[in-house]
């Protein structure tokens, strides 16, 4: 049976309303954001400088995570994980300024593990306090989540799905990220890099392995900046959305990721490898 006439207008009025309402509520907590990290800018020249793209990152990745959302249909028909996918985006990063300023580093191994401290920020600081404390609650535990190699199996719906696209939002900006500091002949920047050594020709085995078998490569198992490299083309295996491929083609941050790799037969078989997956996931 057709809708009737007046029914369709019900319901374009609903959806420009939660529209509306959503945009609202994205300022208010992207000010609230904003007024937290810039309290960190005193915290020494190189420290601040490396807080302003984690504040950047936080900002494209809520772009990342509106794009995947709008390409979606789990998002499409589900205000309530539209709202925590974009809300977990937007804080997904917090523990990152608290870590920097306190260890000086971004590797959680010799500090502090990021997402378990941005959750309890997000609690202790009353963030989101004007949300409902079911979503409160997804967005506390996708921050958790966001970091983890895997995520516990079984995890409810929608928290699941939101996890999943956020986890995908980071993934594709931190590519773009090392898009910029892994040119050939360019010396990236230590605490990006997180500290690897920069041997143009040095790469491990277990990472080149773990790509070849469409598994993430593990940050323990890095330790050079070519390694680096192929986490990152491992992360094409790990991204869960076909929005969210087809968004990583369109900026083609991987295929200059692929041409940063060091010449060599290993290397061609990881180009054909990463090139196969993206072909296949976005045929569609």
């Amino acid at each position: 049976m057709h809708k009737k006439p007046n029914e369709h207008a019900a319901r374009a009025s609903t959806s420009s309303l939660e529209k509306e309402a959503l945009a609202v509520a994205l300022r208010r907590e992207c000010a609230a954001f904003n007024a937290y990290a810039l309290a960190f800018r005193g915290s020494g020249s190189m420290i601040g400088k490396h807080l302003e793209l984690k504040y950047a990152h936080s900002l494209r990745v809520l772009q990342n995570a509106e794009a995947i959302a709008m390409g979606e249909d789990a998002f499409r028909h589900n205000p309530l994980a539209k709202r925590a996918l974009l809300m977990a985006a937007l804080y997904h990063d917090l523990g990152r300024f608290e870590q920097l300023a306190r260890y000086q580093t971004f590797r959680d191994a010799d500090s502090i593990n990021h997402g378990l401290l941005g959750a309890k920020l997000l609690r202790d600081k009353r963030f989101l306090s004007e949300e409902t404390p079911q979503l409160r609650r997804l967005v506390r535990a996708a921050v958790l989540w966001h970091n983890r190699l895997n995520l516990p199996q079984g995890a409810p719906e929608p928290l699941a799905t939101v996890s999943k696209a956020l986890r995908d939002a980071d993934k594709i900006d931190i590519i773009g990220v090392l898009n910029e500091e892994l040119h050939p002949g360019h010396e990236p920047d230590k605490t990006i890099v997180l500290e690897l050594r920069n041997d143009p020709k040095q790469y491990s085995p277990k990472a080149l392995e773990a790509v070849m078998a469409g598994r993430a490569v593990l940050y323990a198992d890095m330790e050079s900046v070519n390694d680096f490299r192929l986490l990152l083309c491992s992360w094409v295996f790990m991204l869960e959305f076909g929005s969210s491929l087809r968004l990583l083609v369109r900026n083609g941050y991987m295929e200059n990721i692929l041409a940063s790799l060091p010449p060599g037969q290993d290397m061609n078989k990881v180009r054909a490898r990463v090139h196969n997956r993206l072909r296949d996931r976005t045929r569609h």
